[in-house]
């Protein structure tokens, strides 16, 4: 029979383990998808909030001798669970006075590492968990406003990365000043932040269509060479969307104006994709099924490879070398049709 609670335990709660490449993709999506300063608030937010649950789990499950060794079991917990290997190098607190200061040292960070792999040498630290789980688990162990910066990275260039641990009042400068903003915000800001953001991508992502939607259609105008002849000159690459656009306007055309010959001139694309070469003849076939004769001319070496390469089917498309000879053979074909 299955156990649903089967699994790894802390402190009687269950515990879950990510691979490395879960990190990285989790870290890289979050970065690209939403901004770096975002990405440190959520992550941030998600270790205080794991910091200050384990705290008190552990804190139901042992005893402790005094602060200091409270405080101290979050590090002997988190090299325990793969996050480095850490060592405190200053540890100070005295409730009554409200005054703490807590130092340690991490070698092998996870976290730097899978930035490093990522991003190459940043500007900020990379530790973005970690500062959000130190000062999650010494608020829930002392009940004192304290605030965890890192101030060494090994993602920076340094040899290891540090991490101080103040009263929130007494940390100042852009680092500090940042994760306040970070802390003080609460999930539902997060949240309406992270939509706002998501929000601005989409009006980018549709601004962009709406970009390249033009730009296909000005770089394709039809041209009317006599009263029955249209040509569709196009330049650069030609790939499926782009082809549908074309397509689309090139149809409009012929029916608008009554076309019966059509000559696609391919002289200036500099690349043709195999979705595209396929649209490209859909395109030819449906204008002769609206009773245009259709040529393509100009087609370059490199674009007749990817239709041979793709086996891609030229039965019954007329081809000719140049415009000029397509414009002449289209010419003398509806010239016999009307006699």
């Amino acid at each position: 029979m299955n156990d649903a609670s089967a699994g790894l335990r802390f402190a009687g709660s269950r515990a879950l383990l990510y691979s490395e490449i879960a990190v990285d993709m989790l870290r890289q999506q979050l970065v690209h998808q939403v901004g770096e300063d975002l990405a440190r608030s959520i992550v941030a937010q998600a270790g205080r909030k794991a910091g200050w649950s384990d705290a008190q789990l552990l804190l139901q499950e042992r005893s402790f001798a005094n602060l200091e060794a409270m405080v101290e079991a979050q590090y002997q917990l988190l090299s325990a669970s793969g996050f480095g290997q850490f060592e405190v190098l200053s540890l100070a607190i005295d409730l009554s006075a409200r005054e703490a200061y807590v130092r340690a040292r991490c070698l092998g960070s996870p976290e730097a590492q899978s930035h490093s792999r990522l991003f190459g040498d940043v500007k900020v630290p990379a530790c973005w968990h970690l500062v959000g789980y130190s000062t999650g688990w010494i608020a829930s162990m002392t009940g004192l406003p304290l605030l965890t910066v890192e101030s060494r990275c090994a993602a920076q260039g340094a040899e290891h990365c540090e991490f101080e641990t103040l009263p929130y009042d007494d940390f100042v400068g852009p680092e500090a000043a940042f994760w306040k903003r970070a802390f003080e915000s609460t999930s539902t800001s997060i949240a309406q932040e992270l939509a706002d953001k998501l929000a601005t991508i989409e009006e980018q992502i549709a601004t962009i269509r709406a970009q390249r939607s033009t730009l296909a259609q000005l770089s394709a105008p039809i041209l009317q060479v006599t009263r029955e002849l249209l040509v569709l000159p196009m330049i650069g690459a030609i790939d499926d969307a782009r082809a549908r656009i074309v397509s689309d306007k090139l149809l409009t055309a012929v029916t608008r104006r009554a076309a019966r010959g059509v000559i696609l001139d391919v002289t200036g694309v500099e690349s043709l994709d195999t979705a595209g070469a396929r649209s490209l003849l859909a395109m030819a076939r449906a204008a002769r099924l609206l009773g245009a004769s259709v040529v393509v001319t100009g087609i370059a070496s490199e674009v007749a490879q990817v239709l041979v390469t793709q086996e891609i089917d030229l039965a019954g498309l007329e081809t000719r070398s140049s415009l000029r000879d397509g414009i002449r053979y289209l010419e003398s074909r509806l010239g016999a049709r009307r006699r």
